[in-house]
């Protein structure tokens, strides 16, 4: 009965992506990934959708197809500093002492940058 329940209520909700925009697939993804519905839902096929990533899909493809959200980042300067930060990461990884002596948390800053 809840995996029922949580696929209307998901996929009633879906459609607005489309109709109010990227904004609401972001509020949506926010839901899915923070709250974990297909936890609550116990031996139910609901619990084996991958919510997170349809809704990460649907919101890219509204994100893509609208004219009035900016496909670029403004170039100012918070913009050029992570640039700036994204380099030297990249800079002071390849010239380190040596494999053994790169910190994991790097790898992962860089990461995290590029995701944005």
């Amino acid at each position: 009965m809840r995996g029922l329940v949580l696929l209307i209520v998901f996929f009633g909700a879906l459609p607005f992506i489309f109709v109010k925009g990227p904004f609401f697939g972001i509020l949506m993804w926010y839901w899915v990934s923070l709250m974990n519905p297909q936890k609550l839902v116990w031996n139910s096929f609901a619990a084996g959708i991958s919510y997170a990533h349809i809704v990460a899909v649907l919101t890219l493809l509204c994100w893509l197809l609208s004219k009035v959200e900016p496909k670029l980042p403004p170039m100012n300067k918070t913009t050029g500093l992570l640039v700036m930060l994204a380099v030297w990461i990249s800079v002071t990884s390849i010239f380190g002492t040596g494999p053994g002596n790169q910190n994991p948390a790097d790898h992962r800053a860089s990461a995290n940058l590029r995701r944005g």
